[in-house]
């Protein structure tokens, strides 16, 4: 027997006016612009993308320094060497060792002039400032200048994010002030009668500002928004002088009490309305003068994967990068995947030493399930799905939720 609602079901997934996911993305990659540059200490370096290559400014290290504490020998093969001083870090010997002399050196400190090698001290023997040398061994103990790092060379590349390892190694290397690109503004706003006045709780709101801020940039917490085309200009006002982007949960149906689009369409233009993913469907995509507009669904599975499919690529976009998706790993399915034809799907798995198998039931609105999950299997919209010991696509969560 058929099933009409099923049938229904897969009808509307088929809607022509609906996007597919690259079509989102080529409309993103027309309307984003990499922000300006600014520069900024190494301070405030660590998570900010380069707009420019970064160079040595000096070589590291920046003279011979010694790898020991011991001696450093003008003669390297002697037995014996005359003691004239010493050399340490931040007061160095400052004449030309002689044939015959020695110096007292430690870790770090730098060879004097002159020095044919260093010599530890647990092999040396001191009197009368006399330093004898019980047995010489192969190694020479000098890390020369420029050995790590030479003037001039690429540290880091234009579009690479810094981190405390990469700010440490600008650092070393005399660098102090980098160019990177400006942190992007996000705005988040949840909109609803039901959430302003306690109805439902508000889940999207928290949880949209929380993986913002995971991705380092600045956050404009707008609240609830009231049902309300007025209060709802006034959110795209506000957003489009303060925000690069501004992100709304809810209100992106075209019911008598969603008022995103016609907010929208009063300031600016909207390009998109619906995207053929599953979960979803509803995403609006808005053109404001001096900014950009993404209408995340309501329910709060979709509102995140949305999210992750929409918001972090245009984010990429607006730091220089490809706006899409990173590759996915194929890894083989433990049970079974059903899908039925229609909007191509991300379904949320679980990931374990037997391979990926899904994170219960898919319905959208079941944030338990998203919580457990470990990232996203997709299945193709003309596809039914796949069986156990397929190699499925997965996106690890942890691989989405980035900007590099």
């Amino acid at each position: 027997m058929v099933d009409n609602r099923k049938m229904q079901k897969s009808f509307n997934d088929l809607d022509p006016n609906a996007a597919s996911l690259q079509d989102t993305y080529a409309l993103l990659a027309s309307l984003i612009s990499p922000l300006d540059g600014e520069f900024v200490t190494l301070l405030e370096a660590s998570g900010r993308r380069l707009t420019d290559d970064v160079v040595a400014q000096v070589d590291v290290p920046r003279h011979d320094v010694s790898a020991m504490d011991g001696y450093a020998l003008a003669t390297p093969d002697a037995p014996s060497h005359s003691l004239v001083g010493e050399s340490v870090a931040g007061a160095p010997y400052q004449s030309i060792l002689q044939p015959g002399q020695c110096v007292y050196i430690t870790t770090g400190a730098i060879v004097p002039a002159g020095s044919a090698r260093v010599v530890v001290q647990e092999i040396c023997s001191e009197s009368n400032q006399t330093v004898t040398v019980g047995q010489f061994g192969q190694d020479h103990y000098i890390r020369r200048r420029g050995s790590d790092v030479a003037k001039g060379e690429v540290l880091a590349k234009a579009g690479q994010v810094l981190d405390a390892r990469s700010v440490g190694l600008l650092a070393a290397a005399g660098v102090e002030i980098v160019a990177v690109y400006r942190r992007p503004c996000i705005g988040i706003a949840s909109t609803g009668d039901e959430i302003k006045n306690g109805t439902t709780l508000d889940a999207n709101r928290p949880m949209l500002i929380n993986l913002m801020k995971s991705l380092g940039v600045k956050v404009v917490d707008y609240g609830v928004i009231s049902d309300s085309l007025a209060d709802t200009v006034a959110l795209f006002e506000d957003a489009n002088r303060r925000c690069d982007i501004i992100l709304t949960s809810g209100g992106v149906s075209v019911g008598s009490r969603d008022f995103i689009r016609p907010a929208l369409e009063s300031l600016g233009e909207v390009l998109q309305h619906k995207m053929k993913v599953k979960p979803g469907k509803p995403l609006t995509i808005g053109k404001l003068p001096n900014g950009l507009s993404i209408g995340l669904p309501g329910n709060p599975v979709s509102a995140y994967v949305m999210c992750i499919l929409a918001v972090i690529p245009a984010i990429k976009g607006l730091n220089g990068k490809p706006i899409g998706l990173p590759s996915p790993d194929y890894l083989p399915c433990s049970t079974n995947f059903k899908h039925a034809i229609g909007r191509a799907e991300f379904q949320r798995a679980t990931r374990t030493g037997a391979g990926l198998s899904p994170t219960g039931a898919q319905d959208s609105h079941l944030t338990s399930i998203l919580s457990s999950a470990d990232g996203l299997v997709y299945i193709d919209g003309e596809s039914t799905g796949y069986e156990e010991g397929d190699l499925a696509p997965y996106y690890a969560f942890e691989r989405l939720v980035r900007l590099d």
